[in-house]
């Protein structure tokens, strides 16, 4: 084949345009022209016979040397665009490894909820007793009354709970069966013959407590009984009322004055117009609640507190968080109880009990520093 590429070379670069071959006209007749005879190798055949053997369309001229060296030859003029495939294909294919792999995003979270603030004023203590909080500040403390309610001065405290009832039986019975605290002297009330141990009156304040064990049980809770200051503040506010609701006495305030007497001018609207002829339930006169929202600070039972009990104590008291005087012969009471009209139901009120004494008539609540 190497001849007749040769001749073909020579005859496209050396022969006019009237001596090349014509092509095949349509309907297949053929021009004037003589065949050329054409020697490739041994072989000889006329122009005539080419035209049998090849196609009838326009040929296809190779591609001068120029083209050759611009275009390339064979696979190599299409690199251009196989590289650029093979680009595409290895993105595409790290696009889909990455995405295969990739680490979760977290899912966001979602938007706060308003909540409302807790109220920092109530807390439940650590065991389960709800106290109210007796912000820090002056209140004003005595009263003209009596001679140991005097003189009328102002006293600073800090900041303090205060059980928002009176300790229960149910409470109380709590440490007796954690051998922390002493049974009652006694089980029975001014009306019932069955009162402590009883399911019934659970909620009932207990009575018939020493301070002793008054105080041993508030230890027991990690807190211990209010001072006179930090009882009558909590009862009376910082705008100096009488009572723990105001400065009228109100007979449906409260537990008192359940003896039956004619005494309609003491307690407007007669004896017993509370309900009860002896203890009633803790916080059952939701309208007799002092300003920080503690229940029966008037009423129902008297109520130990810390203090060693001195008639003439208010008139040597620092104003700063008094204590009491450092020894004496009775411990402070405060609040009234069941049995006892508004004139000692006052807040301002004071009495003094020998330590060792319990009766139907006395109990107790405590107080927690934060």
């Amino acid at each position: 084949m190497g001849g007749f590429a040769a001749a073909l070379e020579s005859a496209l670069s050396g022969t006019t345009a009237a001596a090349r071959p014509q092509p095949a006209r349509p309907g297949g007749q053929k021009g004037d022209t003589q065949a050329t005879i054409v020697q490739e190798g041994t072989e000889t055949f006329t122009e005539r016979d080419r035209s049998r053997s090849m196609p009838k369309a326009a040929p296809v001229l190779p591609p001068s040397s120029n083209q050759r060296r611009a275009g390339g030859e064979g696979w190599q003029r299409y690199w251009p665009l196989a590289l650029t495939a093979l680009l595409l294909i290895c993105g595409l294919s790290m696009g889909l490894v990455w995405a295969l792999t990739r680490p979760a995003l977290p899912t966001p979270a979602p938007p706060p909820v308003n909540t409302p603030a807790a109220d920092a004023s109530k807390i439940t203590d650590a065991k389960g007793i709800p106290m109210a909080l007796v912000p820090a500040g002056e209140f004003t403390m005595g009263s003209d009354s009596y001679d140991d309610e005097k003189p009328v001065h102002q006293v600073y405290l800090d900041a303090f709970y205060m059980d928002v009832y009176e300790v229960t039986n149910a409470a109380y019975k709590t440490c007796v069966d954690a051998g922390r605290c002493t049974p009652p002297h006694g089980t029975s009330s001014y009306t019932r013959s069955s009162y402590y141990g009883n399911s019934q009156f659970d909620n009932y304040p207990v009575i018939n407590v020493d301070w002793n064990q008054a105080n041993a049980y508030c230890e027991w809770r990690g807190a211990q009984l209010p001072t006179e200051a930090q009882w009558e503040k909590a009862a009376r506010g910082t705008d100096g009322r009488i009572y723990p609701w105001g400065n009228d006495f109100q007979c449906r305030n409260g537990n008192f004055d359940d003896e039956t007497r004619l005494d309609a001018y003491v307690v407007p609207g007669g004896p017993n117009c509370d309900g009860y002829e002896d203890t009633s339930p803790v916080g059952n006169y939701p309208s007799g609640k002092s300003p920080y929202g503690i229940y029966d600070l008037a009423g129902n039972v008297w109520e130990w507190v810390a203090d060693w009990y001195d008639s003439s104590y208010y008139s040597i008291s620092p104003s700063n968080n008094p204590q009491g005087p450092a020894s004496g012969e009775y411990r402070a009471v405060r609040g009234g109880s069941w049995s006892f009209d508004g004139l000692y139901l006052r807040s301002a009120y004071r009495y003094g009990v020998d330590p060792s004494d319990s009766n139907i008539y006395l109990g107790f609540r405590c107080a927690l520093s934060p």
